[in-house]
């Protein structure tokens, strides 16, 4: 049985305590906020003790690192690090029974009667073309965009990559051509300006190059202003394994 210290808030300067000998020494967590203790007595409590095993004793740059990390993930992740343990925790005692989470589900084709089939330019076709253009007005476009192209032995970004030989256009460079495209239908056909918001999820590894990519062509024909870089942190599995115990 694991418990804390007398505060719960754990204020700095403040040690930890495991009981029955799951940790026998103290996490060393002085210097800790008042928030990163707290975190610390939680996930001490929920047994993670061994995230702290090691720590040396007083502030150390090691220290801030991690509990940057935790309380990262911590507001990241909904319903914070107690949430996620306990979601971890039941998707691997689920895998070590073998449990299919797709069990009791069969795979169907739609009923004859729902089946459309469109051939281009008939009544059908353009009767629903119509009416996803009268929608795509207000579509946003969302790229994942945090990997490097190591494995296809290219040292740049993925967005970079070209995407066919003849012309050489990089891949984000195809992608913003087509959004173009539809912007420019959409403003014939509704008679407005049409503007497409595009999201480029990035990684600490992409963020940057991803910016210099969009600033070299002049974001692709697209606005900056329509265009959102979001992220900048690299999701690294090492962080969460330790929390499958």
């Amino acid at each position: 049985m694991l418990r804390r210290s007398p505060s719960p808030t754990a204020h700095a300067g403040e040690r930890l305590v495991a009981e029955e000998g799951s940790l026998e020494r103290s996490t060393n967590a002085e210097g800790l906020s008042t928030r990163e203790a707290a975190l610390v007595a939680d996930l001490v409590e929920l047994g993670q003790g061994h995230l702290f095993e090691d720590w040396p004793p007083g502030p150390h740059e090691g220290k801030q690192r991690l509990m940057a990390q935790l309380l990262q993930l911590e507001r990241a992740y909904p319903g914070g690090l107690r949430a996620y343990i306990a979601h971890a925790r039941m998707l691997l005692a689920q895998a070590h029974k073998g449990a299919n989470p797709l069990a009791g589900w069969a795979p169907a084709t739609p009923h004859p009667a729902l089946h459309t089939v469109l051939r281009p330019l008939d009544a059908d076709y353009l009767r629903f073309e119509a009416v996803g253009l009268r929608e795509a007005a207000g579509l946003c476009f969302a790229v994942p965009a945090g990997g490097l192209g190591e494995r296809l032995g290219f040292s740049g970004i993925k967005m970079a990559l070209p995407a066919e030989i003849t012309t050489g256009m990089s891949v984000l460079a195809v992608y913003t051509g087509y959004i173009s495209a539809l912007q420019r239908l959409l403003a014939e056909r509704l008679g407005r300006e049409v503007r497409l918001p595009l999201v480029i999820m990035t990684s600490a590894d992409t963020h940057e190059r991803t910016r210099e990519l969009l600033d070299e062509n002049c974001y692709f024909g697209l606005y900056p202003s329509q265009v959102c870089r979001l992220g900048g942190s690299v999701l690294r599995l090492d962080w969460f394994a330790p929390m499958a115990r």
